[in-house]
């Protein structure tokens, strides 16, 4: 299956995922587009190019989706000096 055909199958999907909601609806967009990304890359076992973009997508849907947490307070913050004395 081609990377093309991929994308056209799921493009109804990625359409239904609308990372403007507001609220906590963000960052569940935007770990639903992490794991079609994710579902994509392991579908491009025959163009390693579209995988590996795919699962940098992934990742970077994961990171938006973290922050979005943070923003609107579902995390608590980590104090600098915290993170240091537990690395340690």
């Amino acid at each position: 299956m081609s990377a093309m055909t991929i994308l056209k199958k799921n493009r109804s999907a990625l359409n239904n995922s609308n990372p403007t909601k507001s609220g906590s609806g963000k960052a569940r967009s935007y770990r639903a587009l992490a794991a079609e990304c994710e579902r994509q890359a392991a579908l491009a076992f025959e163009e390693p190019q579209f995988g590996a973009m795919q699962r940098r997508l992934a990742r970077s849907y994961a990171a938006l989706a973290e922050a979005e947490d943070w923003l609107d307070g579902n995390v608590k913050p980590v104090h600098p000096a915290q993170s240091q004395h537990e690395a340690a």
